[in-house]
């Protein structure tokens, strides 16, 4: 019995591995420049630190977080940032780590400052009316980002800079900005 589930966890974990390699090496075809968020996985994936209220301990949110903890361990987030890594330098794929302080608070478009809670998955901007998926908007403040920080080196030109995945659909006048 041990065994069984032994080769079923190694089965996964190689699929998972598998998955990974393919989608670094799509990523890589694809694009001459990949830009991702610098996260540290390791220190997001800690416990949360105990509150105490007048000696009393109360509670602190570690039985929500456990779930995305081993949401993240599961998917191997840490894993798959290092396998884009070896397989961009192996192809000359330049990879730029952006640092993720902000980039969910700020618009895309005019770079006004757009306070939201975690749970608020919208953002509009009241300065230039921009509206779309929060997680759309931090992309394209990412690339801007990265883009901005490699000015001095040339940027390749004639394919695509994509974050992960160019999604038009999202596109208001037909280019990314």
């Amino acid at each position: 019995m041990l065994r069984a589930i032994s080769r079923l966890h190694q089965k996964i974990a190689r699929q998972r591995k598998d998955w990974h390699y393919n989608e670094a090496h799509r990523l890589v075809r694809n694009c001459d420049v990949l830009a991702i968020e610098d996260l540290k996985i390791r220190n997001m994936k800690r416990r949360n630190k105990p509150k105490k209220v007048d000696g009393v301990f109360v509670a602190n949110g570690q039985a929500s977080k456990s779930g995305i903890n081993k949401s993240w361990s599961d998917n191997g987030v840490a894993n798959f940032v290092q396998i884009l890594s070896q397989v961009a330098q192996k192809y000359g794929t330049r990879i730029i780590k952006v640092n993720p302080r902000g980039t969910s608070q700020y618009c895309s478009s005019c770079l006004n400052r757009v306070s939201k809670t975690l749970s608020e998955r919208w953002h509009y901007c009241d300065v230039c009316t921009l509206s779309c998926d929060r997680d759309y908007n931090s992309a394209v403040l990412i690339k801007k980002l990265a883009v901005g920080s490699s000015q001095d080196k040339k940027l390749p030109s004639k394919r695509k800079f994509a974050l992960v995945e160019k999604n038009p659909s999202h596109e208001r006048d037909g280019s990314v900005n």
